[in-house]
């Protein structure tokens, strides 16, 4: 049996490649895995994924229903990193060489897919400078406060709360489609400007100022 084939088999692969992007309930995680095994075979293996500390849940209070949410641990970002790469040299993609200094780099990426990773990142940046400007027009964007509802942002049009979600939205679009441009608004979400500024502090987030104006994960 092949590498690859053992960990589809193993479920690991799939159930922590399905979690890389964001954290997932059951009935999603089960959409998009379902021809790979069973529902019981899922699990099964989620139990097992929690068990080695791979995988954590919590139970969301939603009025009367409840709903348990999975998402990656950093032991779990580490394995889907090693797995991913397994794959790749399996397939001839990668060679043997090469393989540390691509597991630091993917895993650095793999990182940057966990928002909470990035929204305690932003804790110490926002601490440190007091004032963020857009790149584009250098407008000053002066941070009121952050907490678990967002961050409170004052500009010459006045004081508003930029909700968590909608960061968080952010950043989501703009892992899965590796850039994020300054006049997207639709796909980027409210205040891109601002968007763009404040994820542009980010140590590993490099602007390109070429047209259109974008961000992209550093390589």
């Amino acid at each position: 049996m092949s590498i690859n084939n053992f960990i589809r088999k193993k479920g690991v692969f799939n159930v922590l490649k399905q979690l890389k992007i964001a954290p997932l309930n059951y009935n999603s995680i089960k959409k998009n895995t379902n021809e790979h095994f069973s529902a019981r075979t899922l699990d099964f293996r989620l139990k097992d994924l929690i068990e080695f500390k791979l995988v954590k849940n919590n139970i969301i209070d939603q009025g009367k229903l409840v709903k348990y949410n999975y998402s990656l641990t950093n032991k779990g970002i580490m394995m889907l990193t090693l797995f991913e790469l397994i794959e790749q040299l399996t397939q001839d993609d990668i060679n043997i060489d090469s393989f540390p200094n691509l597991f630091s780099i993917k895993l650095m990426e793999n990182r940057c897919s966990d928002f909470n990773y990035v929204w305690e990142q932003l804790k110490e940046i926002i601490l440190d400078k007091k004032i963020i400007y857009t790149l584009k027009q250098n407008k000053p964007n002066k941070i009121i406060g952050m907490d678990n509802k967002g961050i409170t942002v004052q500009t010459e049009k006045g004081e508003n709360l930029i909700a968590i979600h909608l960061i968080e939205d952010a950043w989501h679009y703009f892992i899965r489609e590796g850039s994020l441009e300054r006049n997207d608004h639709e796909k980027s979400t409210y205040r891109s400007s601002f968007m763009l500024a404040l994820f542009s502090q980010l140590p590993f987030v490099e602007v390109d100022k070429s047209p259109p104006l974008s961000l992209r994960i550093k390589t």
